[in-house]
């Protein structure tokens, strides 16, 4: 008699390696050295810039369902990628994920189990730039999911 199991695409797609820009709406921390993040699209652009065939860097075919995705939670792990140490963590939480940020990132990317925070989930490997700080274009407004949203200062 033969069995089958659920397909691995009915919780979890397939982890694909991504490029996103994206800005800090909230973090949910676990532990010092696991916090999450929730995320979404700056303004008009795609949430997904980049998407690559494999660990090369080998750029991979558009998926126009990933540059439909607005928003997810984003987890920064140590021993991940470029986070080897607690320290890499905390240095990149210092320098460039503070709310409000915009960043340019890469990880891997899938679809949560039904029921999670959020349909998508990325396991980020690597900060590389910093694209928009609150604090800078903003000075002396406070931060908020619903100032970022309607444009931060009310202009």
């Amino acid at each position: 008699m033969t069995t089958t199991t659920p397909s691995a695409s009915t919780s979890t797609s397939r982890r694909i390696l991504v490029e996103i820009i994206v800005w800090y709406a909230g973090r949910r921390s676990v532990s010092r050295r696991l916090p999450f993040y929730d995320v979404g699209c700056l303004e008009d652009r795609p949430l997904v810039v980049n998407v690559f065939d494999d660990d090369d860097g080998r750029r991979g075919d558009d998926d126009d369902a990933l540059k439909k995705i607005v928003d997810l939670e984003m987890v920064v792990k140590s021993g991940q990628g470029a986070f080897e140490t607690d320290d890499d963590v905390a240095r990149t939480q210092k320098e460039f994920l503070k709310l409000g940020n915009a960043v340019r990132a890469r990880g891997r990317l899938s679809r949560r189990a039904p029921g999670s925070h959020g349909e998508w989930s990325l396991a980020c490997e690597e900060v590389m730039e910093l694209v928009e700080s609150w604090a800078e274009s903003r000075p002396g407004v406070a931060f908020s999911r619903e100032g970022r949203i309607k444009g931060g200062d009310g202009t």
